[in-house]
């Protein structure tokens, strides 16, 4: 008898324990589970790549191949071409990320700006808490697309309670130290923030 079940392929560079690849982990778990869908993860080490996890996907057929950052777009982009006829996703990327822009890659991108316009919101509401000056800050990550909508977002909200508010901006350049978030913070900090909100990929 042919399993003729979908065949679904995730690929996480940084391993499935990982704050920002978890909720992937976790999705298609649920998949296999209610949805009964063949499922397999690999989690590459970083000297090997993700390149030679997408090409061992594809030639096995999996019906879909997914990519979980943008860091991996340009790699995705160079197997995707070698394989026309699979089917490939991108979680975090717009397709104008992939430097040949495929057809057979689908960009995943979310409304950050959304999310972080309640975040802002509600920063500025806190403000009202006490005294004092009314300065908030976003500390980013890298400033990739994902975090770089989410900060205007946050500025935007926080516009809307106070018109007149100031946001202080800075990024760690680094997505896995905390002790670099903890220094941008309390930089803001001294200059005057009372709110300090930190956007990163370890969401």
């Amino acid at each position: 008898m042919i399993d003729r079940r979908a065949k679904i392929g995730l690929v996480l560079q940084e391993g499935i324990d990982h704050p920002y690849n978890h909720g992937a982990y976790l999705g298609i778990e649920r998949a296999v589970r209610d949805l009964d869908v063949k499922g397999r993860v690999l989690t590459p080490t970083p000297k090997e790549g993700s390149a030679p996890s997408f090409s061992f996907l594809a030639r096995q057929k999996y019906d879909l191949v997914v990519a979980t950052s943008v860091f991996v777009a340009d790699a995705l982009d160079a197997v995707a071409l070698k394989f026309p006829d699979q089917t490939f996703a991108i979680i975090d990327a717009d397709h104008s990320a992939l430097p040949h822009r495929p057809r057979n890659v689908q960009g995943i991108v979310f409304s950050e700006e959304e999310a972080g316009f309640l975040a802002g919101q509600v920063a500025a509401l806190a403000l009202d808490l006490g005294p004092g000056d009314r300065v908030i800050s976003a500390v980013g990550g890298m400033p990739v697309p994902a975090v770089q909508k989410y900060i205007a977002g946050y500025e935007a909200g926080a516009r809307t309670v106070d018109p007149n508010i100031t946001t202080l901006l800075g990024y760690t350049n680094d997505f896995w130290d905390p002790l670099k978030g903890r220094s941008v913070a309390l930089g803001q900090i001294a200059q005057g923030s009372r709110v300090a909100r930190t956007f990163s990929r370890a969401r």
